[in-house]
């Protein structure tokens, strides 16, 4: 009974472990709204289009504003969503959004 147990946790663990979302899903769900279905819109009037933009670019930012670091008066926008990334999303998410346009 007890090794049923510790396989539960094990799997659970691994569930937990592997639970990035796809890039696409995750551009559809938190960044199509502001960024438009190809990132050429600039979001609330403020930013820059982010279609086309490197993926270095991309990384750059979201981990920018995970840290504070990065945006300007209305960041505190982007950190809501570029908070809860992992680190291996924000780089697949990186990858996307630069072959947009």
């Amino acid at each position: 009974m007890k090794l049923k147990y510790i396989l539960l946790l094990l799997g659970t663990m691994l569930l937990i472990g592997c639970s990035d979302k796809p890039a696409d899903v995750i551009y559809k769900s938190d960044c199509i709204q502001c960024h438009g279905k190809m990132g050429l819109k600039s979001a609330l009037g403020q930013s820059a289009a982010i279609g086309g933009m490197s993926a270095e670019a991309i990384k750059k930012a979201l981990h920018g504003y995970q840290d504070g670091t990065y945006g300007g008066p209305k960041k505190s926008i982007m950190q809501k969503h570029a908070y809860s990334l992992s680190d291996s999303e924000i780089e697949d998410l990186a990858k996307y959004i630069s072959n947009l346009y």
